[in-house]
């Protein structure tokens, strides 16, 4: 998979032909770089974006979930207090929240979320099926759960 990832980065570092990158790509840039260990091009993407995103809290959950992702656990819960992003009720759908809680190394409070998101028909909750960062759940039984129900032909 990281072949994937050093493909992506490798398209979006390439020169822009048709203007900026919109954010919520620049934030998935950051995704790709984590896997890949470029630490430096994680804090330098937060760093540049952070400051156009106002009071999109989805977008700095993701920020603060990148930053997570390399080590960076200070940084994000920081701004994870700061802006209150596992706080309820929030703007933030409980599945980012549930991949912002991942990040940090709460697996139980994910996977609470993941339950909720569940039970409230969150949309996005499709992509438990297929999003990488739920890697470390996939074995988890209250996992399998959740994505049995939302899944059930899958079993």
């Amino acid at each position: 998979m990281s072949g994937r990832y050093k493909d992506g980065a490798k398209l979006a570092s390439a020169p822009l032909l048709y203007g900026p990158i919109p954010l919520e790509a620049q934030l998935y840039v950051a995704f790709m770089n984590a896997y890949l260990g470029n630490k430096d091009q994680v804090r330098r993407i937060a760093e540049s974006i952070r400051p156009s995103l106002g009071a999109q809290l989805s977008m700095m959950a993701g920020i603060a979930e990148a930053l997570a992702m390399i080590g960076d656990v200070e940084h994000a819960n920081r701004l994870t207090r700061e802006f209150k992003l596992l706080a309820s009720p929030t703007p933030i759908s409980r599945f980012r929240q549930a991949l912002l809680a991942l990040s940090l190394g709460e697996t139980s409070t994910a996977l609470s979320l993941l339950q909720t998101a569940a039970e409230t028909k969150e949309p996005e909750l499709l992509w438990i099926a297929a999003d990488p960062r739920l890697e470390p759940l996939r074995g988890v039984f209250a996992f399998k759960s959740i994505a049995a129900e939302l899944f059930p032909d899958n079993n």
